[in-house]
């Protein structure tokens, strides 16, 4: 096929005024002719630009078109999309149009996007959306850690936070068995449905959030306008709750009025995954702010318990520190910390001054969960220093098990400290815990074999300390006797490489 006549074919097909006969035509010559491939990928992203106004992201698992175009285009023409889509799939090395030909009605699927560091899996009942970020009616979409954002093709944009587990549905509906999701329904969309496993929640115009969890009772939060929340056990109550509201599910399968909480989900895609982060460089009153983009950010802003923040500030390895000498400068926060097993990584720069005495004694460098000050606790996630015996400092990870490195921290040097806990590696019974000491992955012993964590956080829990004891006793022997600089807490296990970043930058970008 000529040049020309390839180019008259594209636009045709882009116009939708390609016949079967033609389009079977343009697919064997682009399956076929290389030159015609890069042809069409050249006309592709000419066309993208001049009409969407678009870049495409670089990045592997990124959406290739932005998401509220895709939908608006699926809502256009058929063949138009089959288009596009496959130039999305020639940008990433395939050679055939109909993989991605959609063929179900625009308001009965959706497409999603999620943010880096973001690890899921999605099947589908039919092979023609295999590898594509689409979801059609069946298909299941599981996130082990990160951010997804979708938008349905009626227009109600979601984003989730991991761990999650959700199903299309017919009818504009949305099974989630697990997840914190935050819903915006358009207008047109009233009736948008959402099923967890305790709770149907039907849209009447909104903004709302569900918490469903597998340990804990399932919430909805309404931010504005109302939905009709209906508990599904026998014995079934019903509840229309408006803006300001939110209700959750009791143990005699009825619902409970509770405060409505928005910092617990996120409404945008983030850049990375959640996190947050204490630089310790300024304070805002008696406390140091964290950055960040996990849930509760606002929480996170740590005071000392009694002294004030002057007291505490040192230099740092960037910029400034915080050092702690006795309980009064401990640092306390309020906001919860990562419960149950979802992967984490703690990072930060230390600097211990004095040992712990012994082998057994430890200074706690950062922990929340379970006040109980027993080793070996599931429910509580900890990472800390013990001494060696001999002067010097090993780092222990308390909560998957108890886990401490051979290295020696001699007092007075800086390293940079990493705890990284990976339920998705294997073996897939107990997960995984990494340790980086300066970038490099540490040999560990282990006091007691792997477990499975399931950190306690609520009211009955101890929110995030900073060189604290973990209990709320004045125990001058638990504090952390050193100096904490570029603390980040993050919801997701991160590589080697990104731990080096951290290291090198303090940033997750």
């Amino acid at each position: 096929m000529k040049r020309r006549e390839l180019e008259h074919q594209i636009q045709d097909l882009l116009d939708g005024n390609l016949d079967e006969s033609q389009l079977d035509a343009l697919q064997y010559e682009l399956r076929t002719n290389s030159e015609a491939r890069e042809i069409y990928r050249d006309f592709i992203h000419l066309q993208n630009a001049m009409q969407m106004n678009a870049t495409v992201p670089a990045a592997v698992g990124k959406a290739l078109i932005p998401i509220d175009r895709v939908v608006r285009r699926q809502r256009v023409k058929a063949l138009r999309l089959t288009a596009l889509a496959s130039a999305a799939v020639l940008l990433v090395g395939l050679v055939t149009l109909a993989l991605l030909t959609v063929r179900v009605k625009p308001s009965e699927q959706a497409v999603f996007r999620v943010a880096p560091g973001t690890q899921y899996s999605v099947s589908h009942t039919k092979q023609a959306l295999e590898g594509g970020m689409q979801l059609e009616v069946g298909s299941r979409l599981q996130l082990q850690q990160g951010t997804v954002e979708l938008l349905f093709g009626n227009g109600v944009k979601s984003v989730v936070m991991a761990p999650a587990d959700m199903i299309l549905l017919k009818g504009n509906h949305l099974q989630l068995n697990k997840g914190r999701a935050w819903f915006e329904v358009s207008q047109g969309a009233e009736g948008f449905t959402v099923l967890t496993k305790e709770l149907k929640v039907v849209d009447l115009g909104t903004q709302f959030g569900v918490l469903a969890d597998h340990v804990k009772y399932d919430e909805v939060h309404v931010f504005k306008g109302k939905v009709q929340v209906e508990t599904l056990k026998e014995g079934a109550e019903a509840e229309i709750i408006k803006a300001g509201e939110a209700r959750k599910l009791k143990a005699m399968n009825t619902l409970l009025a509770v405060d409505v909480e928005p910092e617990k989900f996120i409404e945008t895609l983030p850049d990375s995954l959640p996190y947050l982060h204490w630089s310790f460089d300024h304070a805002e009153g008696n406390a140091y702010p964290a950055e960040g983009s996990m849930p509760g950010v606002e929480l996170a802003a740590a005071s000392p318990r009694i002294a004030r923040v002057e007291d505490n500030k040192v230099p740092g390895k960037y910029g400034a520190g915080v050092t702690f000498r006795k309980f009064e400068n401990e640092l306390t926060t309020k906001h919860p910390g990562i419960g149950g097993d979802r992967p984490r990584t703690v990072a930060c720069w230390i600097k211990v001054k004095k040992a712990p005495r012994g082998r057994t004694m430890r200074t706690n460098i950062v922990g929340w969960g379970d006040r109980d000050v027993m080793l070996y606790n599931r429910q509580r996630w900890q990472l800390a220093v013990m001494g060696d015996g001999e002067g010097a400092s090993n780092l222990t990870v308390v909560g998957a098990g108890a886990h401490r490195t051979n290295s020696k921290l001699e007092n007075g040097e800086w390293y940079h400290v990493a705890a990284v806990w990976d339920p998705g590696a294997k073996p897939p019974e107990t997960g995984v815990m990494r340790v980086y000491i300066n970038g490099q992955e540490q040999k560990l012993g282990v006091y007691q074999k792997d477990v499975w964590p399931n950190t306690k956080v609520g009211q009955e829990a101890l929110p995030i300390v900073i060189g604290a004891t973990m209990t709320l006793k004045n125990n001058n022997r638990s504090t952390f006797h050193g100096a904490i600089d570029e603390l980040f807490i993050i919801e997701g296990a991160i590589g080697q490489d990104q731990v080096i970043q951290l290291m090198e930058k303090n940033s997750m970008k």
